[in-house]
């Protein structure tokens, strides 16, 4: 009976452990167990550690094996070992295949290179003894890797990406090793035109080249990144200090004009792109701040030489930080064509109303006037955007004041025009549909403070005439080639500058200019008009000279609504032009 029961005994275990085998090899779970006992020259091993382990296996599902042999074994295969919570973890190398073993060493290395990672639990028992436990987790790893590696680097690049880079230098500022750093923001030139020639897969492969070109950066002490699209930025750091960091920036500028992307047909597109650093601790020691200095000098780079990197100037960003801060309010009202206008008037000498010129007012939180925005559009290459937000949102402008009764039936409408920036023919044409009722009161006027496009003047000359509005020239005498412009438009108005204004009463020499502009004026047809009348006694000189229109603070504000122009004023104006006509008889 007790044969028999042992027996049973022996068949449920058999049975048992025949079972747990079968859910694991019908798991797919790898599982290897070890038993050493401190006593025990040899070590249980199950039969699946072999395999884990890449040794060659036994005949049998288990063995026991000297201790010394086992531990040889272990150390042998084992690679990076590291701590794994309570547990461990560590890689071992695939065994190359014997066809892996003829071919050479390149195919041994790349069968080492798989191997599997594998979690090692140890239970230390009592009397010594110690179980231990592998299980095969390189599917787990393997996933944890690559969601790790999605989570810091830029796919198609391989460097890091904004959020990586950002922890990276954070740490490196933080742990005081580096004493003098450079933050340096890199913007691809050529990649718009690649994208729209040859298609956005050799865009793609431009931006590796050049990812590719940074990694010179970092063999010698740089933190590297894809920032954005076509965005790149470097911490670069080394023991030599500024001098030493410079050489390093410039020898990998000369090293990019000697790289090109080939494409189809051996065509060779170089790499070309602008530059802007920011210094560390110099410039600013918080990185959200550096970026922002390196920003702005590659930013001002970009829109002005291209091609080179600029180091960031305080003096500089002083001046023209608003360009860095008002790209997207700009771009905003640039897309929705949605900005106010002011209506200042203009007058004759009796004090009527000739017309009102029409003012752009953005309702910017970064720019500051209109000069700003100008500024950043011809930055921005933008000017004809902003030529066609000017005549679309400003002729809107009229029609709402229109609407609203402020606007009379005969008043003429100033317009400012870009002149080195024109609207297409399509965007004429689409005007004319919905405003044609203003456009033979426009007055267009041509800013002759902006260097004039001949192709662009005359075009918009003639869409003018079409329209029977008339010409001016905006600004005379402050800006280029007054004299050329004046012979090659043959404007219908004369806008003279406030400057030529401003207490022309007291001085001759203004006085001598501005009777030139009348005398020439009269002789080819050509109304005056006097911009920035802000005293009394300068519009009373001015009328006493000839002037027919005038423009200015005295006479009447910018308001956002048109409004009757001050009695008062409309009286003083009459005075004085009854004083000049009688003083003239």
């Amino acid at each position: 009976e007790l044969t028999e029961t042992i027996e049973q005994l022996s068949a449920d275990v058999e049975r048992s452990a025949s079972k747990i085998s079968s859910i694991l090899e019908h798991a797919n779970v790898l599982i290897g167990v070890f038993e050493y006992e401190e006593n025990n020259e040899s070590v249980f091993c199950s039969r699946s550690i072999f395999e884990m382990m890449g040794w060659e296996e036994p005949g049998e599902p288990y063995c026991y094996m000297g201790s010394e042999e086992f531990r040889q074994r272990m150390e042998a295969g084992i690679r990076n070992t590291k701590r794994d919570g309570e547990n461990y973890l560590f890689h071992v190398e695939a065994r190359p295949t014997a066809d892996e073993a003829e071919r050479g060493a390149s195919d041994r290395a790349n069968a080492a290179g798989k191997g599997r990672w594998v979690r090692l639990i140890l239970d230390t028992q009592e009397a010594g003894t110690v179980l231990g436990v592998l299980s095969d987790v390189t599917g787990d790893v393997e996933e944890k890797a690559k969601l790790e590696r999605e989570r810091n680097y830029d796919l198609l690049t391989s460097l890091y990406n904004r959020r990586a880079f950002r922890e990276q230098l954070v740490v490196a500022m933080a742990d005081g090793t580096i004493q003098t750093a450079a933050v340096a923001m890199w913007d691809l030139d050529n990649l718009k035109y690649i994208n729209d020639t040859y298609g956005h897969d050799e865009g793609d492969r431009y931006i590796v080249l050049f990812a590719n070109c940074l990694k010179r950066l970092e063999e010698e002490g740089a933190i590297v990144s894809r920032y954005s699209g076509d965005e790149f930025v470097t911490l670069i750091y080394g023991d030599g200090g500024k001098e030493e960091i410079r050489r390093r920036v410039q020898s990998f500028m000369q090293f990019l004009q000697s790289t090109s992307l080939e494409m189809k047909g051996g065509y060779q597109i170089p790499v070309r792109v602008s530059g802007g650093m920011a210094w560390y601790p110099d410039d600013a020691v918080d990185f959200d701040t550096l970026l922002n200095y390196a920003d702005f000098a590659m930013y001002m780079v970009k829109h002005s030489v291209k091609g080179i990197i600029m180091e960031f100037d305080s003096n500089d960003y002083s001046n023209n930080s608003y360009m860095l801060a008002g790209r997207e309010e700009l771009n905003r009202m640039l897309e929705t064509r949605e900005v106010d206008f002011a209506f200042q008037p203009i007058t004759r000498r009796d004090g009527s109303v000739f017309g009102y010129e029409l003012l752009m007012r953005p309702n910017f939180t970064n720019l500051k006037g209109i000069k700003e925005v100008l500024n950043l559009a011809r930055a921005q290459a933008k000017l004809t955007q902003m030529e066609t937000v000017t005549w679309y949102a400003g002729l809107k402008a009229v029609e709402k004041q229109d609407q609203a009764g402020a606007l009379g039936h005969t008043e003429r409408l100033f317009i400012n025009s870009i002149a080195s920036a024109c609207m297409s023919k399509e965007e004429e044409a689409d005007l004319w549909n919905r405003y044609s009722r203003y456009l033979s009161r426009v007055v267009t006027e041509l800013t002759e403070g902006e260097p004039v496009n001949q192709e662009y003047m005359s075009r918009k000359i003639a869409v003018t005439k079409k329209w029977n509005g008339l010409i001016a020239i905006d600004d005379f005498g402050a800006g280029y080639n007054s004299e050329t412009v004046l012979l090659d438009m043959a404007p219908d108005i004369i806008k003279v500058d406030m400057s030529l204004v401003q207490r022309i009463h007291e001085d001759p020499n203004r006085q001598l200019i501005l009777n030139n502009i009348l005398d020439f004026a009269g002789q080819n047809h050509i109304t005056v008009l006097a911009e920035g009348v802000e005293t009394k006694e300068e519009l009373e000189f001015l009328i006493q000279c000839g002037v027919e229109l005038f423009q200015g603070y005295y006479i009447g504000r910018p308001q956002m609504e048109i409004r009757p122009i001050d009695p008062y004023i409309v009286r003083k104006m009459q005075d004085f032009a009854q004083k000049s006509d009688f003083s003239q008889k």
